[in-house]
């Protein structure tokens, strides 16, 4: 299982903009929910991107992506 979130907003050039679960319409807890009363047990991957727009890394962003991970894993 794949997750990102999107808000409705595009990139310039129309491409989507994805953000990460909880920045946007998802609603995280629902979904997780939904996923844990059908029985799902298997791997969640969270999609995310921490460069910048001109393809260097965006230390703050990493931080708010392992902060997302920890707490979908409770740790």
């Amino acid at each position: 299982m794949h997750i990102k979130d999107f808000d409705g907003r595009l990139r310039a050039g129309g491409r989507r903009r994805y953000l990460l679960p909880g920045e946007g319409a998802l609603d995280l807890n629902a979904f997780l929910g939904g996923l844990v009363e059908r029985g799902y047990g298997g791997a969640i991957t969270v999609e995310a991107s921490a460069l910048s727009a001109d393809g260097e890394l965006d230390e703050a962003r990493l931080e708010q992506i392992a902060g997302v991970v920890r707490e979908l894993t409770g740790s």
